[in-house]
């Protein structure tokens, strides 16, 4: 598995520090650290994770030794949810709740039973990590307009095959799922 060893090691106290509070394994390891474990080869600082807004409440009490930006509801020009920011070491973490990406097409990134289940699985110490879909990482990367990153996301995909279910269902969390599935589609056409 192709993780940083310091994301390990904060990724286990993380973990520990759920553990204890018995919240539930409705959440995902997200963004540059899911992409190095999914076999992207790109410099991540922050560990990001994402869930609902339930349980983003009950994560911030778990890691309250190490809060930098309490939990709340915010919004900017992009992005919207419950969102808080930690600090392990010298390790950022992230946690978003039901975030959306505000761009020309709205994105939901809502954790749901189907991305869980879609999920790859890692272990963490004693317990089982979720791992951001590869193909979700593509679908909010395009959405984004990061395409550096979508090149390579794309890469790995045509190596390993792509989950078209996936991102045909997920496409559905948007506010034009029309477009962006199509846009998608070209997006492969055009790099094949």
């Amino acid at each position: 598995m192709n993780i940083n060893p310091e994301h390990r090691v904060v990724l286990e106290k993380i973990v520990v520090a759920f553990g204890n509070r018995n919240i539930a394994s409705n959440w995902i390891i997200a963004g540059g650290v899911a992409q190095n474990i999914n076999g992207l080869d790109i410099e991540t600082k922050d560990i990001d994770i994402l869930t609902d807004t339930p349980t983003v409440f009950l994560m911030h009490e778990a890691l309250r030794d190490w809060i930098v930006t309490p939990m709340s509801e915010s919004s900017n020009a992009i992005f919207s949810s419950a969102f808080g920011q930690y600090l392990i070491g010298t390790v950022p973490i992230e946690i978003a709740g039901d975030l959306k990406i505000q761009r020309e097409v709205e994105y939901h990134l809502s954790i749901d039973s189907f991305v869980i289940k879609s999920s790859k699985q890692i272990s963490v110490g004693s317990a089982i990590v979720n791992v951001e879909p590869l193909e979700e990482s593509l679908i909010a990367d395009f959405v984004l307009g990061r395409f550096s990153r979508v090149d390579k996301i794309l890469e790995v995909l045509r190596e390993r095959g792509v989950n078209w279910e996936y991102i045909e269902k997920r496409v559905y969390n948007s506010s034009n799922p029309g477009l962006l599935r199509r846009r998608l589609y070209e997006l492969f056409k055009c790099n094949n």
